[in-house]
């Protein structure tokens, strides 16, 4: 018997892999965010459409059996 693939299933728990990865990357700034900076980069980052680049390498390492989940964010976000 086939498995069934659920793509909207498999992009939603990738998609909330890649939201994690991009808050621990771009932390709130706070008091010691200089004129806004990190608010920014948060607005522009965070903002939807933003997912699709890291969704496809995080798929190809899925596929290749590169990396395992947790490890793909880190190469399709990285620091």
């Amino acid at each position: 018997m086939t498995k069934t693939f659920e793509l909207n299933a498999y992009l939603g728990e990738r998609r909330k892999l890649v939201d994690e990865a991009i808050v621990r990357a771009l932390p709130d700034g706070g008091a010691g965010d200089p004129g806004r900076l990190k608010e920014g980069m948060r607005y522009a980052v965070l903002q939807g459409g933003k997912r699709m680049r890291p969704l496809v390498i995080i798929a190809a390492c899925d596929r290749c059996v590169i990396a395992s989940p947790p490890a793909a964010p880190r190469s399709a976000c990285p620091p």
